[in-house]
């Protein structure tokens, strides 16, 4: 099984190593601009490549159900960790960063759009 998924677990630790280093929790450094700014071009660019030129190859029913399953899951987990962020934000600092709420609109109108455009196309 961990044969089947060794590109996935590969990218998930890389992007988990690209992400830690990103944001520096033990200080090894004081970047400057020009860091951050290379290291969220890293990211953005393994994010792109993570999601969009891996891709998943389906053989039955069973494994179709699967990948539906993780990404109802992994829209959920999102969707629930930007609410928390939101109410986090708006408890504490009386504000709430407005690219949280646009991440979140963004992936309930997408969702709706997806499932709309699904109930059309079939």
């Amino acid at each position: 099984m961990l044969k089947q998924h060794a590109n996935e677990i590969t990218v998930m630790t890389i992007f988990a190593i690209i992400l830690i280093l990103f944001f520096n929790p033990f200080h090894f450094w004081m970047p400057s601009t020009v860091h951050y700014t290379m290291l969220a071009g890293i990211v953005v660019i393994f994010a792109i490549i993570a999601g969009f030129i891996l891709k998943e190859n389906t053989r039955d029913e069973r494994e179709e159900v699967h990948k539906m399953k993780a990404g109802r899951i992994g829209y959920m987990t999102g969707a629930a960790v930007l609410v928390i962020a939101i109410v986090v934000q708006g408890v504490y600092e009386m504000a709430v960063e407005p690219w949280i709420v646009i991440a979140l609109f963004a992936m309930i109108v997408s969702r709706i759009g997806a499932t709309l455009w699904s109930e059309w196309k079939n």
